[in-house]
């Protein structure tokens, strides 16, 4: 009896265990980030630059594209390494693609946890790449990837690395749909409609299915926050006129699933 009781537990162990490797939490990774100048730097066109960004594994391994903006001319983001690991998922619903960037405004994106097939990939250490582009040349920093380490699992947490020369204002944010230990993601996101976008300083958010709204600025700091009672529907006035011309966030949460908006302060 003994015996079979020691292989029973044994192989308790081990399905726990091979659980626990294989937990796939679901979830939101909000990323923001504001290409910047390197000294040394020589534009092909000032301030026009080309840009990619996506997830791996934090062993190298290609998740999923996030970010391409290019113009006609895509020769160094379709041919850098980037391209090659993602054997060719370089563009698709999931990817926000575009024009070359004329300005070094604040880029943002969300990643929900999933790859290219659409499945929620294991839980466990991953990295956010950002590769951007000054001039069509190779001298030294005319190219630059950026490597932001971060972790996908049942804790939130935000990551927020030191400013380069070529990348400021960062920001990782992984929110994941767990409360206790119970997977919750089949609640419905919150829905949002947030108006006059520019706003010289007071705007509305409509919300649905909702429990708290935030602002957040650049750096992924928490401006206002609100909690509302209970997920009904309802409308809220904001005033952001005492604050700075810029790109701000909106955040609505339910406690298990969030969504967000962009919106821009022009006073």
């Amino acid at each position: 009896m003994k015996k079979l009781l020691s292989k029973l537990t044994i192989v308790a162990a081990a399905i726990y265990f091979t659980t626990s490797l294989t937990a796939q939490t679901a979830g939101t990774l909000t990323v923001i980030y504001t290409p910047t100048v390197p000294s040394t730097a020589t534009f092909y066109s000032s301030p026009r630059h080309l840009g990619a960004a996506w997830i791996e594994t934090s062993t190298g391994t290609f998740v999923k594209t996030k970010i391409k903006y290019c113009g006609g001319n895509c020769d160094h983001v379709n041919t850098s390494t980037w391209a090659t690991a993602s054997a060719g998922n370089t563009t698709g619903a999931d990817v926000s693609s575009g024009a070359t960037k004329t300005s070094l405004a604040p880029i943002t994106f969300t990643w929900n946890g999933t790859n290219v097939a659409g499945t929620v990939v294991a839980d466990g250490a991953y990295n956010v790449k950002i590769y951007e582009v000054w001039n069509h040349g190779s001298t030294t920093n005319q190219l630059q990837t950026s490597t932001v380490a971060f972790t996908k699992g049942t804790t939130a947490s935000t990551v927020t690395p030191a400013a380069t020369n070529w990348l400021k204002n960062v920001s990782i944010i992984w929110h994941p749909a767990v409360t206790n230990g119970i997977d919750e993601s089949t609640i419905v996101n919150p829905v949002i409609s947030v108006y006059p976008n520019p706003t010289e300083g007071i705007f509305n958010v409509d919300f649905k299915n909702a429990t708290s709204i935030k602002v957040l600025n650049t750096l992924g700091a928490v401006i206002y926050e609100e909690k509302i009672d209970q997920l009904t529907e309802g409308t809220k006035s904001i005033d952001l006129i005492n604050f700075t011309n810029g790109i701000y966030f909106i955040n609505v949460s339910n406690g298990i699933n969030s969504s967000n908006h962009k919106i821009i302060l022009n006073k």
